[in-house]
């Protein structure tokens, strides 16, 4: 019988605990792996290992049971592993759990008379003494035997999956050549354009489960769960697929490098009547979201005509759930059903705005425009003048320049949150008459505020019949490394996100085509106002029949 202790015994030495594991371990065949990564473990089985001197092998922290001079540590009644170890890196760097299933093996086999496999093709080892693993000049790893036959059998932490079935490839994985082996793999097994980035994300995900179900469909043996996780049996299935020609996709083009712009023929209009994207002289970055245009200068679209500026109440508002309703799908998991409530005559102009952008994303493989989805739409007067206030403090902030050290009143706070509509002026006038702040500068920030957030019962939001729209951008950094993130609909994010494709699209189609607009691009490009309410159901000077 064998057990392997992984920091597993606290409390004081001597404890009744440690002595049963003393006791067990005298038994004949009892052998026993201590492995102390934190201090009361250590000093516990510093004690537990003085009543074997000669049945000892010390060992490094992950073992190396290296093929030196001594002792067989693969034989020996107690393995101690005796140096510090970060505990989860312990667990999970997949290099302390094979040396100790090779452990455990070699027991079974001696319980069974078989003879255990030898870290090194040299004479049997003399009876156990105390062992240093890397005191010689030898100081091999344990090597183990695996199936792997294709391009992957060179990547090491493969081969140990494939062999011991003992790490599973998920999202957040660090293990970066595996990784990227498996990028490589799946880009040829089924045309995912991965960018080979080491990095376990949700492209690599998504590829993952491409390839499962793909494995599934054909009728292969054994079926996997199609989960976008790679364990052994996803591992030696996607072996296989690289080894069978009928099995791998179609060749794909690998993404364009970031400098590299697409040809003129693949971005000519698709269809006519729909909406393309010119993107001569954009950049393409392959980000870990796939392809996003960059471009050089965006175009400034204002509007201050025909806005939304009224309100409608909650219960009357349906969800969308057109194009774009989906932001798990699109990669940003943040927004619920509430965010993507809408006035019912709103419904058919934003699928119609949502699908023509998305499908322009598809035809030009961009994925800003791809993974576009409704962030933000119908909101309260009190939600907006929570935002206000906000603003109010921002504004003050990031402008010192104009109101120095200047601090907005907290006896204020809640009148700024409150519903402003027909007292704007009352505001501004209650804001300057608390010295220090004049009149002059209260002004000043009230209309550099707005120019960002309405207040509460000013804001378009308010009528169900505007939307914002989250989508990811690249970019290369000072360094020339590739960024990329949802906007998230914050102001510091909009110059990047004007030079996306979906920023680059809204501000080209919106307004003149599909009838909504910002009302300003460089303050938001993602705000879209739809600007045909007049005479619908969603006018407040609307008859009701």
């Amino acid at each position: 019988m064998h057990i392997s202790l992984i920091d597993s015994m606290y409390g004081k030495p001597g404890n009744p605990i440690e002595a049963k594991y003393a006791g067990w371990l005298k038994k004949d065949g009892h052998t026993i792996d201590l492995v102390g990564a934190t201090p009361p473990p250590r000093s516990h089985f510093a004690e537990m290992v003085k009543a074997w001197p000669n049945d000892t092998v010390e060992d490094s922290t992950p073992p190396l049971l290296g093929a030196g001079s001594g002792a067989d540590p693969l034989r020996a009644k107690v393995l101690w592993m005796q140096h510090p170890y970060n505990h989860m890196d312990l667990i999970a760097d997949g290099k302390l759990i094979p040396a100790l299933l090779k452990r455990a093996e070699a027991a079974l086999l001696r319980a069974s008379n078989k003879a255990a496999a030898k870290p090194s093709q040299q004479a049997p080892k003399p009876a156990p003494v105390v062992f240093q693993a890397g005191s010689g000049d030898d100081e091999t790893h344990h090597v183990v035997d695996h199936k792997l036959r294709s391009e992957l059998k060179g990547v090491p932490d493969l081969a140990q999956m494939a062999a011991l079935h003992n790490l599973v490839l998920k999202r957040g994985t660090t293990r970066q050549k595996a990784v990227e082996a498996i990028q490589k793999a799946l880009n040829k097994v089924v045309g995912s354009k991965l960018l080979q980035s080491g990095k376990y994300e949700t492209d690599t995900e998504q590829a993952v489960h491409g390839f499962q179900t793909r494995w599934n469909d054909q009728g292969k043996d054994p079926p996997l769960d199609v989960d976008g996780r790679l364990g052994a049996h996803t591992l030696l299935a996607l072996d296989e697929a690289l080894l069978d020609s009928s099995f791998a996709a179609p060749a794909v083009s690998a993404p364009a490098s970031p400098s590299q712009a697409p040809d003129a023929e693949h971005h000519a209009p698709a269809v006519d009547g729909h909406y393309p994207l010119d993107t001569d002289g954009a950049e393409r970055i392959a980000t870990k979201y796939g392809n996003i245009f960059r471009f050089a200068k965006a175009a400034k679209v204002t509007n201050q005509s025909k806005r939304p500026k009224f309100f409608h109440p909650k219960d009357i508002m349906v969800e969308y759930k057109g194009p774009g309703s989906d932001p798990a799908a699109a990669g940003s998991a943040k927004y619920g059903k509430d965010h993507r409530l809408i006035h019912p005559v709103l419904l058919e102009p934003l699928t119609r705005l949502m699908s023509a952008l998305i499908e322009e994303g598809e035809r030009i493989d961009d994925e800003s425009m791809k993974r576009a989805t409704i962030g933000s739409s119908w909101r309260s007067w009190e939600q907006d003048g929570e935002g206000f206030l906000k603003q109010l403090h921002k504004r003050i902030r990031l402008n010192p320049q104009i109101f120095g050290d200047l601090q907005f009143p907290a006896d204020l706070e809640e009148e700024a949150k409150s519903n402003l509509y027909g007292k704007e002026q009352d505001f501004i006038d209650h804001l300057g008459a608390h010295r220090p702040w004049t009149h002059e500068l209260a002004a000043k920030l009230y209309n550099i505020a707005t120019g960002f957030k309405a207040p509460g019962g000013l804001s378009p939001h308010e009528s169900g019949l505007v939307v914002d729209i989250d989508f990811p951008y690249g970019m290369l950094d000072k360094h020339q490394k590739v960024f990329a993130q949802f906007h998230q609909i914050t102001t510091e994010n909009n110059g990047d996100a004007r030079l996306s494709g979906a920023g680059m699209w809204l501000a080209k189609y919106a307004k003149d085509e599909l009838h909504f607009s910002s009302y300003n691009t460089e303050a938001e490009i993602w705000h879209m106002e739809w600007l045909e309410w007049k005479s619908t159901d969603a006018d407040p000077g609307q008859k009701k029949s």
